[in-house]
């Protein structure tokens, strides 16, 4: 079992930062398929944007804690913010539109988030969002 951590200020840049972390730590475990890693990826790349986009403080970007734990048969990540409180699991699905000219953008992200993750839950620590993800 190996633990990576990773802090940064949340900003659409950092997103890339992490993104190339969170690949480089996959990386370590040759022998873990692709799959896992590519739902993984996602599913950091749309929680941790989210962040960035919409949650702000008045004293500025929140920061943003990424741990990811990868063993054998799962990768468990857990992102944490400081940010406004928002808890992914109280989002109502979106209802998908008959055709793409008639749906609206937004909304999908913590959708494909909670599809692509085994597992998924919210707490809120004190100042602190917490999404734990299990990725087998």
């Amino acid at each position: 079992m190996s633990l990576y951590r990773k802090e940064v200020a949340a900003s659409v840049h950092s997103v890339s930062r992490i993104i190339t972390w969170a690949e480089a730590a996959a990386r370590q475990h040759p022998d873990l398929s692709s799959a896992p890693v590519n739902a993984m990826l996602v599913c950091i790349q749309e929680l941790v944007s989210n962040i960035a986009l919409h949650s702000r403080r008045p004293d500025g970007a929140p920061t943003v804690k990424v741990a990811i734990q990868i063993d054998a048969e799962r990768i468990s990540v857990c992102i944490e913010d400081n940010g406004q409180p928002f808890d992914p699991m109280k989002q109502a699905p979106i209802k998908f539109e008959k055709d793409l000219a008639s749906a609206h953008l937004g909304g999908r992200g913590v959708r494909i988030v909670r599809q692509l993750a085994g597992e998924m839950s919210y707490v809120r620590v004190g100042e602190w969002n917490r999404v734990l993800l299990e990725i087998a």
